[in-house]
């Protein structure tokens, strides 16, 4: 066999494995066992030592499953459960992306305002002037994901999610010294802070009161927040950073990033809020979440992320989704919204849970509820 044979036959023999792959994670046969393996996932996850605990909450063909395991802390604290309070990260990008397609459809904003038309132009570098609300929404603004100043003070404070202020926003916005890129796609924490800004100065209400407003009560979120009260909810989550280094509550409170990721939640609340994006016929508050979500004649989803390619070879190729993480927690929530279903996964550890989201969107997709299970 000559060289170059050897080179096809090895080549079409790769291609065949690969293809073979691809479709066993593609074409998974319903064993009607959704929650088992759910249960079964998870619950290997938390008794390697991933996480001290975990929150999930499903939806799928009517029926919700709202699940906790393991503990709140490493120090004993209790059983996690769909009420445990988690720091959400950038989920939170999701409710400002909504609160922002809310008031454009009632007619205070549009997606293609700029921000010289909210923030004045002549406080504004040229650069900046024509940023519009859509490209924040969909990490498009050529903003990079921090200022560099915020990155140079990191270290030489607490908290700079709550020490970077309107001031140093502002001031950024005057002068950013980085080159940009508008149009092209840079996922950027500065750039939906300051979209959760554009909405406070239209709204003349702080990011906490306008979500109130028009997710939190209209949804039913009751223990959906951003800042801690005074009394911390007996049920909150001890967050670990990846060494298992218990971490600071993060206190957004005095700062200017509060759109980018400074809520609070809980499994049960998030999955009432991903509901909305599946619900049919949708009614209220959904029917505007809904126009959030990719569709084939969409340049960009507002405030969601499209299916990689792990997530096509997994067969998820139709879900939006989302992560994010804290210095002690991290999570992950994804819709399919063909199939009219949803996932949020919450862990009390800085560890990425894209990955495992991923595959257990691919349970939810594939498997459906066994008859025996009830509905929680």
């Amino acid at each position: 066999m000559s060289l170059a044979t050897a080179a096809l036959f090895l080549a079409a023999t790769a291609a065949l494995i690969a293809g073979a792959v691809w479709y066993r994670m593609t074409h998974v046969a319903d064993k009607r066992d959704l929650q088992s393996r759910l249960d079964f996932t998870i619950g290997k996850f938390v008794s390697k030592g991933m996480t001290p605990g975990v929150a999930i909450g499903v939806y799928k063909a009517g029926r919700s499953f709202v699940k906790g395991y393991g503990q709140t802390s490493m120090e004993g604290g209790h059983t996690t459960g769909a009420d445990t309070v988690f720091e959400i990260g950038s989920i939170t990008k999701l409710f400002t992306a909504s609160a922002l397609q809310q008031m454009c459809d009632a007619g205070r904003l549009t997606l293609d305002t700029t921000l010289a038309a909210v923030l004045g132009e002549e406080r504004l570098d040229p650069a900046v002037r024509h940023i519009t609300l859509r490209q924040l929404a969909s990490h498009r603004s050529g903003l990079p994901a921090f200022p560099p100043d915020y990155l140079k003070r990191a270290d030489s404070t607490d908290n700079i999610s709550r020490d970077f202020t309107v001031s140093d926003m502002y001031a950024f916005l005057a002068k950013p010294g980085v080159e940009m890129h508008p149009g092209k796609f840079c996922y950027s924490n500065f750039g939906a802070g300051l979209l959760g800004h554009v909405l406070e100065l239209t709204s003349g209400q702080r990011y906490e009161e306008l979500l109130q407003e028009l997710l939190l009560q209209p949804l039913g979120l009751t223990s959906t927040f951003v800042a801690w009260p005074d009394n911390t909810p007996a049920d909150t989550a001890q967050g670990y950073g990846i060494g298992k280094t218990p971490a600071a509550p993060l206190d957004w409170s005095g700062g200017s990033l509060d759109g980018a990721g400074s809520l609070k939640s809980t499994a049960a609340d998030v999955l009432r809020l991903l509901c909305a994006f599946v619900q049919d016929p949708p009614t209220g508050a959904a029917a505007s979440l809904q126009r959030t979500l990719p569709t084939p004649s969409r340049e960009a989803a507002i405030g969601w992320m499209t299916p990689t390619s792990f997530d096509r070879f997994l067969g998820n190729k139709e879900i939006a989704w989302h992560n994010g993480m804290t210095p002690g927690f991290a999570s992950y929530v994804a819709v399919d919204p063909r199939r009219k279903s949803a996932i949020v996964l919450l862990i009390n550890r800085a560890v990425d849970v894209t990955i495992p989201g991923a595959m257990l969107m691919r349970h939810v997709r594939t498997q459906s509820w066994a008859l025996k299970e009830t509905e929680t």
